[in-house]
């Protein structure tokens, strides 16, 4: 770790994480399902950064998950990045959330293994997942993006020994056996880890893409018929 000051925000699951990196310490945070995050994240990591005896304005960079994950979740973990950044010149950094998972599984909650599939419920009867090696690079810009498949071939993957099936706390699923799969909640600290392994951003860039569970759906508005 260096001595930049860094946040890190983790929206992409129904719990809000974030985290303070103080160039000597960390400090974090969590907002349950219940807490109303759009109305709560900003102040509360405002207060952290209070508590730490740290401006907004001294944040060296700024760390968001950018998913899978669902649409508002992401939004205002973006927005927040973005609108307590920004106005310093800090572009926000956007992390996948399995990249972050992937880190987080092979340091810390398994490091003896090899392999992983990492699956969040795409709604619909599909899941996206990502099956990944320790030997491949986090943060990889050409890396492929998640696909969506059917619950049974996770469990395929899984049973053909592509690893354990993991899940962001909070979305298990009972398609597959209990011995199959389990849960991590995103560690926000990680995310700011992993952050500062990625290149300075241009302070002139849009906010990082967030990649949604599902596509947005836009219909055609058909033609205005009078009325009476």
């Amino acid at each position: 770790m260096d001595d930049r000051v860094v946040v890190g925000i983790e929206t992409s699951t129904r719990e809000a994480a974030f985290a303070l990196w103080t160039g000597t310490r960390f400090l974090s945070g969590r907002l349950s399902p219940e807490r109303r995050h759009s109305v709560e994240l900003v102040p509360s990591i405002a207060a952290l950064l209070a508590e730490a005896g740290i401006p907004v304005s001294a944040v060296d960079r700024w760390v968001v998950a950018i998913g899978p994950g669902s649409y508002t979740g992401l939004r205002v973990g973006i927005s927040a990045a973005t609108g307590m950044g920004m106005p310093f010149g800090k572009r926000p950094l956007g992390v996948g959330t399995f990249d972050l998972l992937a880190h987080q599984f092979f340091t810390k909650a398994a490091p003896e293994s090899d392999r992983v599939i990492l699956a969040t419920d795409a709604r619909r009867g599909e899941w996206h997942i990502q099956a990944r090696h320790r030997s491949e690079p986090v943060l990889d810009s050409d890396r492929a993006l998640p696909i969506r498949v059917s619950a049974a071939e996770v469990l395929a993957l899984h049973q053909a020994g592509a690893g354990p099936i993991v899940l962001p706390f909070g979305s298990g699923s009972a398609a597959w056996p209990a011995t199959a799969w389990r849960q991590l909640a995103p560690d926000p600290t990680l995310l700011v880890e992993l952050g500062l392994q990625l290149s300075e951003p241009d302070a002139s860039a849009p906010p990082p893409e967030p990649l949604y569970l599902r596509p947005a759906v836009f219909v055609e508005p058909g033609p205005l018929r009078p009325r009476g």
